[in-house]
């Protein structure tokens, strides 16, 4: 799947408005319910541990691109991310 189409299923979605700054945590909150870590994380979408250590703890977030990786990741709705 094509960035562009993420773009366009996102708008789709309604949810590209959503994603300035996460109110609630959920990529910590949902990793840890996992018993997964972030590093895990980063392993598998491909970044860098300080990125993931960013968006855990709202410093910065997500491209959409990545948000969808991390949903992926945990098997849940990127929109269960931004709620």
């Amino acid at each position: 799947m094509a960035f562009g189409d993420l773009k366009d299923i996102a708008i789709a979605l309604g949810i590209k408005k959503k994603i300035g700054r996460l109110r609630y945590n959920c990529i910590k909150a949902m990793l840890a319910a996992e018993n997964l870590t972030s590093k895990e994380l980063a392993e598998h979408i491909g970044v860098h541990t300080q990125t993931v250590s960013s968006w855990v703890t709202n410093v910065s977030q997500p491209r959409l691109d990545e948000l969808y990786a991390v949903a992926a990741f945990l098997r849940i709705d990127p929109t269960d991310l931004l709620s």
